[in-house]
């Protein structure tokens, strides 16, 4: 498979004798469920250009002090928005020691770069475990153009209970949400 740079998996079936079949379908399901065009480059084998804006963009939304590295504490809380986990101690050291192996610019100060996120997406798209990319950006609403819905909801409607008992944001809170929303959304300079 080495001399075909564009073939992602090979299965042996035999529908005559009924063998590998559920491998088929399975890997046809992962293929539709999990495509792998939107995030990787097989020509100019790196993450596409889509991708690492949108990397950028999450990166920015979990780097809460602004200090442009993701702390052990910033990237359990990534992995506790797109997972529903918490990430162990070991397996932080884990990661964080194969980014530094592939990608030294990556590790910073003990945090995760920008560069080392993406290379943490890189190294699940070389595994072929392209369900995890997947997953994360499916959790922060990315759609399979990697598009992101920034329309606003209606904050008079999001108010939960009766009319009568709903606090209400002033026009002035409203625009505040506004803007701390479009902080997070708007493209990296």
């Amino acid at each position: 498979m080495e001399r075909f740079r564009f073939v992602l998996q090979s299965l042996e079936v035999s529908a005559l004798r009924l063998e590998g079949l559920s491998d088929l379908f399975l890997a046809a399901q992962r293929l539709v469920l999990y495509p792998l065009w939107p995030l990787f480059d097989m020509a100019r084998d790196d993450l596409t250009p889509k991708l690492k804006r949108v990397l950028a963009r999450v990166f920015r939304v979990f780097d809460r002090d602004h200090d442009s590295l993701l702390d052990d504490t910033e990237l359990d809380a990534l992995q506790q928005h797109c997972f529903k986990s918490h990430l162990q101690e070991e397996d932080l050291k884990a990661v964080k020691k194969e980014v530094a192996k592939h990608c030294p610019q990556g590790i910073s100060a003990g945090g995760l770069t920008l560069q080392g996120l993406e290379q943490v997406v890189r190294l699940f798209l070389f595994d072929m475990q392209v369900d995890m990319p997947w997953t994360l950006l499916r959790s922060l609403d990315y759609d399979d153009d990697l598009e992101f819905d920034t329309s606003l909801p209606d904050l008079e409607t999001a108010i939960l209970g009766s009319p009568e008992d709903a606090y209400e944001l002033s026009p002035e809170g409203k625009e505040k949400l506004r803007l701390v929303f479009s902080q997070y959304t708007r493209d990296p300079p």
